[in-house]
């Protein structure tokens, strides 16, 4: 007869974790190299539409010097709309890059605000097979990469031990 146990559940959820993991992985992966392959895409000079920042609160901090002891934190989000001409078709774009969708700091504000010229034009990287699709920051930050990553294989190693130790069940 075929119990159900506790053993099994972890076994079973284990492997999905396992599963689960090298799926995130890979998927992490394909956009790095994919976000990597931009920065040699051709590029055109865009004019740029809309460049404007809204800030949110993201949590409230402690903090003892503050009103109320706490401390708001905020992200900023970059609302860009830019148009540029490929082949003497002209294309409108909100993309930044594939993965920063928010500014986390006043610095990572300035750097977007930094590649508009005084001309108001900007650098647009677009894709040679599909120039609809353009990105103006083909360089952003890895962080998010690299958490993706980390946590993926943590929950895969997590998932594995799982599997491992309830493995006879």
């Amino acid at each position: 007869m075929n119990k159900f146990t506790i053993e099994k559940v972890f076994k079973y959820t284990g492997l999905l974790m396992i599963w689960g993991s090298i799926a995130a992985v890979a998927y992490v992966i394909m956009l790095g190299v994919e976000t990597s392959s931009q920065g040699k895409w051709p590029t055109v000079e865009g004019l740029v539409l809309k460049a404007e920042f809204t800030r949110v609160v993201e949590r409230l901090r402690d903090d003892p010097d503050a009103p109320g002891g706490k401390k708001e934190v905020y992200n900023w989000i970059p609302e860009f709309e830019y148009s540029y001409e490929v082949n003497g078709q002209k294309f409108i774009s909100r993309q930044i890059s594939t993965f920063d969708s928010l500014c986390r700091t006043e610095s990572d504000v300035s750097d977007l605000r930094r590649l508009i010229s005084r001309t108001n034009t900007i650098m647009v990287y677009y894709d040679p097979l599909n120039p609809a699709f353009s990105v103006i920051n083909p360089f952003p930050g890895l962080v998010n990469i690299w958490i993706s990553l980390i946590m993926s294989v943590l929950a895969g190693l997590t998932g594995l031990a799982m599997f491992l130790v309830c493995r006879n069940a």
